[in-house]
């Protein structure tokens, strides 16, 4: 068994020419102690009702035991699994800590609307989700005890799976390379890189991945945008069309006026990019308000013991051209015709406006505007400091 390259991760250029997409790698990742879980308070994250969470039991001696629960987890469902072969998996765990940027800011080198979540799992001894694929880019930092990962050449989107459990488990896994992982080290894994970790002994590890859109999903998202935006008038026409006698029969002229119809939708792909890629993981239940005011949103901008920042499920992102600039917000877009691009930069990147950010968008009213429709969607929100 061959053993992984490690590489500083902080040699951005290296990384990104022989790495990112290309091959897996190891190297020390930054896992600050404030951002670091106890197994009891992922419990607690997994307990939530508005948590993403699976309890994942590999076989033991049949290679087709596998069980797969979805939580909310109470206590009890933890008494049953045994002392060994069982993971928890928490998806999400971003929108529960504060501490979680410490972990994302080393990886600020990549797009930040590409990120996807932090998910964090707590393994028994021999605990695993066994081998398997992503269709995305992660990073796999490890905190307290040890995994064993075993890493195998790239596999085919329909490489066979183990039939009839609940987990996306590969039926054939020959691994190429293995890397036992301790406190602090992290491995990269690229798209459809097989890979496994079995737990040595009790371990916790935090997952940073980064999304990828299929094709699929951007033509749906498309399609809504084309829905949402089409008019009645824009229909199929063959206006001088010339009479036929084979009347069942779609000629090349027929085809070319379906292909100037569909010209008619314009494939604005910054907008599908946007929408898509700031859908939230995870939506938190809305808090039943009633509607701020624009007079009280003021009076909030000016009062020191009110935060004003997104809210913990919140994605942005922003896209800006010669024409025009556009911010989204959790899968909606908004056209600005009056922001600078340094101040929508750091609109999309803040945890709560400061006292420049709060200048700003007082003074802006298209700004400000946006903002309280944010907030009266809780998108945003206004918090005791």
């Amino acid at each position: 068994m061959n053993a992984l390259p490690f590489v500083d991760i902080n040699d951005h250029e290296l990384f990104m020419r022989e790495y990112w997409q290309k091959a897996p790698c190891v190297f020390k990742a930054n896992l600050p102690e404030s951002a670091q879980l106890a197994p009891d308070e992922l419990a607690g994250i997994a307990a939530e009702p508005s948590s993403d969470a699976r309890l994942v039991q590999t076989p033991v001696k049949k290679k087709k035991d596998w069980r797969v629960a979805n939580g909310p987890f109470c206590a009890q469902d933890y008494d049953i699994l045994g002392p060994t072969h069982w993971t928890l998996l928490v998806r999400g765990v971003d929108q529960y800590i504060e501490s979680a940027p410490e972990i994302f800011n080393q990886f600020n080198f990549l797009p930040a609307w590409r990120r996807e979540d932090l998910m964090v799992s707590f393994a028994a001894n021999k605990g695993s989700v066994g081998a398997h694929t992503d269709f995305y880019d992660v990073f796999i930092i490890q905190g307290e005890g040890q995994r064993r990962w075993r890493i195998g050449e790239p596999v085919a989107a329909d490489a066979e799976l183990i039939a009839n459990i609940d987990q996306k488990v590969l039926a054939q896994f020959d691994p190429t390379h293995e890397v036992i992982l301790s406190e602090g080290d992290a491995i990269y894994i690229p798209p459809m890189v097989p890979h496994e970790g079995i737990s040595i002994g009790q371990s916790m590890s935090y997952s940073v991945g980064y999304r990828a859109p299929s094709l699929s999903e951007a033509i749906d998202q498309w399609a809504d945008i084309v829905h949402d935006t089409a008019q009645p008038t824009q229909r199929y026409s063959d206006e001088g069309a010339k009479p036929t006698e084979k009347t069942n029969r779609i000629s090349q002229s027929d085809r070319f006026r379906m292909v100037q119809l569909l010209d008619q939708a314009k494939v604005n792909a910054e907008r599908i990019l946007g929408e898509l890629m700031t859908q939230p993981v995870i939506v938190q239940e809305q808090a039943d308000t009633s509607p701020i005011t624009m007079g009280e949103l003021s009076e909030m901008l000016l009062d020191p013991t009110i935060e004003i920042g997104p809210a913990a499920h919140t994605r942005m992102a922003y896209y800006t051209d010669e024409q025009s600039m556009q911010v989204f917000c959790n899968g909606s877009t908004h056209l600005l015709a009056n922001a600078e691009e340094s101040l929508i930069d750091a609109l999309c990147s803040c945890s709560a406006l400061d006292g420049p950010l709060i200048a700003e968008v007082t003074n802006n009213n298209e700004l400000k505007a946006l903002l309280l429709e944010w907030i009266n969607k809780g998108h945003w929100g206004p918090y005791e400091v």
